[in-house]
C-alpha cells in the first residue's frame, strides 16, 4: 500500500514574486559547465525506510544505527544550500527529491536540452544508505533524495567553496556537454542514462533481478557497497574517503 494512503497528505499551493536576477530554473544550464551535487543522495528515502521499516531493520542493525538513519528526516531542507549557491553564481538548480538522483539528473538535462558526463563514484552517499539499500535489495540511486540539490555552474569550484564555508556538503560530480547523451562513468565503464534505464530503476522490486542492485564488497573497502552497473560501477563509500 502506498505511503500516501496510510498517512495524512497535505497539499499546499504557494504564489509569490521573485526577482528575475535570482531565478535559477532547471532549463538554464548550458554545455561546458560543472555539475554539483549537494548533501547526500538517497537521504530522505533512507530516513523513511528507517522510520517505517524499523522492525525489519532491527533483525540486522543496532538501535543506534537505525535511530541515526531515521533522524535524517530532520535534515532534508535545501534552503541554506540554495541561498549560498545563488549567492556564488549558478546557472541552474534542481531539487533531487523525486525520482532518485538519476531521475533528477535526467530531468535537469531534459529541461536544458544538454548532455551530461557524470562520475558515478563521486556521487555523495552515506554508508547508512548503502547498507539499508542492500538490506532491502533496492537501488540507492532510486531512493528519494530530499536534502540534495543538483547545481549547474560555470565555476563549480567557487560554488563548492562557498557552500563549504557554511558547513554544507557539495561535490563536483561531472560536467554538462553539447550532446544529448547523458553518460554515467566509472573508471573505464560507461553507461547511458536514458528512459529505458529510468524505467528499469523505477520497476525494481525485491524479487526482480537487476544489475543495479547486486551487493558487492568494494576493492580495498571493508564496507558493503551497492554494485550498480553490470557488476562494475560501484557507489562511493563515504566511510573510505
Amino acid at each position: 500500500m502506498s505511503r500516501a494512503v496510510k498517512n495524512i497528505v497535505v497539499t499546499v499551493t504557494a504564489i509569490g514574486e521573485a526577482y528575475e536576477q535570482t531565478l535559477t530554473p532547471s532549463s538554464a544550464a548550458a554545455p561546458g559547465m560543472d555539475v554539483i551535487v549537494t548533501g547526500y543522495v538517497g537521504l530522505e528515502g533512507t530516513a523513511i525506510l528507517a522510520n517505517e521499516k524499523r522492525a525489519e531493520l532491527e533483525t540486522r542493525f543496532s538501535k543506534a544505527f537505525i535511530d541515526k538513519s531515521a533522524a535524517y528526516i530532520d535534515h532534508i531542507s535545501t534552503a541554506m544550500e540554495a541561498a549560498s549557491a545563488i549567492g556564488a553564481g549558478v546557472a541552474a538548480i534542481h531539487d533531487a527529491s523525486q525520482g532518485g538522483i538519476f531521475g533528477a539528473l535526467w530531468d535537469m538535462a531534459e529541461a536544458s536540452g544538454i548532455g551530461l558526463d557524470i562520475d558515478l563514484k563521486k556521487l555523495p552517499i552515506r554508508q547508512d544508505t548503502i547498507e539499508i539499500s542492500e538490506f532491502f535489495d533496492i537501488n540507492p540511486y532510486k531512493l528519494l533524495s530530499g536534502g540534495s540539490l543538483i547545481i549547474i555552474a560555470a565555476d563549480g569550484t567557487r560554488v563548492v567553496r562557498e557552500l563549504e564555508k557554511t558547513g554544507q556538503n557539495a561535490v563536483i560530480v561531472g560536467a554538462t556537454t553539447d550532446s544529448n547523451d547523458r553518460v554515467l562513468i566509472s573508471g573505464e565503464e560507461r553507461r547511458y542514462l536514458n528512459q529505458e534505464l529510468l524505467v528499469t530503476l523505477n520497476s525494481v522490486t525485491s524479487n526482480d533481478y537487476s544489475p543495479f542492485k547486486m551487493p558487492l564488497r568494494g576493492r580495498g573497502c571493508n564496507h558493503s557497497i551497492i554494485n550498480t552497473m553490470a557488476h562494475s560501477l560501484t557507489a562511493r563509500c563515504q566511510a573510505c574517503v
